[in-house]
């Protein structure tokens, strides 16, 4: 029995390594997605000049974008209040969710703040900045997913088998 609970202890170790480095490709994945979202919107956005939302539900229609978080959840928001609204709920819904980090959240919540608020060329400038700034930060969490995704699983795996041998 007691080798049965060993077993048990380094396999909990090693899940909890597991779900560390799945939450950081989860996070790097997820900002990568809103990435490709912002580059969308940058190269629409002059050509069709819509307003914000009808741009976003428009973009939601299509296929392409089908499997972004942030967008789904924005458009199904839409209809009962204004996007600025909308957009904020869906970050913090990503946020409380562990697809955002804190830096990350703060960047989408600062982008949603300008949303709307100015011209055209403006408006453009302001997408082509956060999105330029969420490529840098995708790409540190990339990096980080995968040196960290690493560490955490072997740590995860050597301190469940360490503690399974400390209690024998």
């Amino acid at each position: 029995m007691r080798w049965f609970g060993c077993l048990l202890m380094a396999l909990a170790g090693t899940g909890m390594g597991l779900y560390g480095s799945h939450r950081l490709h989860r996070q790097a994945r997820y900002l990568g997605q809103v990435t490709r979202l912002l580059q969308v919107l940058e190269r629409q956005l002059p050509y069709t000049a819509q307003p914000m939302a009808d741009l976003w539900r428009r973009l939601a229609e299509t296929d392409a974008y089908g499997d972004c978080v942030l967008l789904r959840d924005t458009v199904a928001a839409l209809p009962d209040s204004p996007f600025a609204a909308a957009y904020a709920a869906a970050v913090e819904r990503a946020r409380t969710a562990g697809l955002l980090t804190p830096v990350g959240a703060a960047l989408l919540a600062e982008f949603g703040s300008g949303c709307g608020r100015y011209d055209l060329t403006r408006q453009t400038e302001h997408i082509r900045h956060y999105r330029m700034q969420a490529e840098e930060l995708t790409s540190a969490l990339r990096h980080r997913a995968s040196v960290q995704g690493k560490l955490y699983r072997t740590t995860g795996l050597a301190g469940g088998v360490a503690l399974a041998l400390l209690l024998l």
